[in-house]
């Protein structure tokens, strides 16, 4: 069982934050003298030492070698984020900022999101990383579909959240959009509340089964069906901009996490990082 922030005393939580802030600095282990000095605590710094041993003990901390001050474990940043650093409100422009930049954006999913990390790194200075959605979570609303020449059609799928996703399908014989409008008014009303997995399995099984007793239409709308949430990808998408901010990051976090950097396929400004660890911190 991992432990929580609750269990924690006000005292062991204003050392924690004191340290994590510390490293978040210098990328450097952090010993006790910089947090009785730097951390505004009227704690003495043996007691500084004592508390900072049981958040080793808790898994908060870890001690590089004997010589060396504390760093902060992942589970000590996790804490940090979700229930320490407190809550910040944007200003006004910066959420007029916000605003305007993606009301530029053409409503694609991918462009917002990659425009959401673009934002979140100019604002802070530092990486903005976004993640997309999983696929296997979204909760369908409703399914259409639009003919785009004989034997191409767009699937649109509006989830439970109200964002829209669409994929262009290519069919085996050509198809009206009054076919169309049927099957999007059958799959909808029958797979309403459904996740793309479970619609998946059961079209599956369906098609498996039965098809031999449906008609053509009928038999349409389960291969259209099956095609529209058929999943892309196991893992969700992630956008990451601003990664060159972290070549003003600390030395030691540049190491500790290997981080290089590479171009790609993708416009000059943005940057993929190669690390596993540093992915591991979201």
């Amino acid at each position: 069982m991992s432990p929580s922030d609750d269990i924690l005393e006000p005292r062991h939580k204003d050392v924690l934050k004191s340290i994590i802030r510390a490293h978040i600095v210098t990328g450097e282990p952090v010993g006790s003298k910089t947090v009785s000095r730097g951390g505004g605590l009227d704690l003495s710094p043996a007691t500084i030492r004592n508390i900072m041993a049981e958040l080793e003990e808790r898994g908060l901390l870890s001690q590089p070698h004997t010589s060396a001050g504390r760093i902060p474990t992942d589970l000590a940043y996790r804490i940090y984020v979700d229930r320490l650093m407190g809550r910040s409100r944007m200003s006004p422009v910066q959420t007029h900022a916000i605003d305007e930049a993606l009301e530029r954006s053409r409503g694609e999913i991918p462009e917002l999101l990659e425009e959401a990390s673009r934002q979140l790194s100019r604002l802070s200075s530092h990486v903005g990383v976004v993640l997309a959605p999983e696929w296997r979570r979204i909760v369908v609303e409703q399914l259409e579909f639009v003919r785009l020449g004989p034997r191409r059609v767009v699937a649109i799928l509006v989830g439970r959240s109200g964002v829209v996703h669409n994929r262009i399908l290519e069919v085996e014989d050509p198809v009206e959009q009054s076919e169309l409008d049927r099957i999007g008014s059958y799959l909808s009303e029958r797979y309403h509340g459904w996740t793309l997995p479970k619609i998946r399995e059961e079209l599956e099984l369906r098609i498996t089964q039965e098809r031999e007793t449906y008609n053509l239409l009928a038999a349409k709308a389960l291969d259209l069906g099956r095609e529209a949430v058929k999943l892309a990808r196991a893992d969700s998408e992630v956008f990451i901009e601003g990664t060159s901010n972290l070549l003003n990051s600390p030395e030691s976090f540049q190491k500790k996490y290997k981080i290089r950097f590479h171009r790609a396929n993708i416009p000059h400004h943005q940057l993929h990082i190669q690390s596993e660890n540093f992915r591991n911190l979201f």
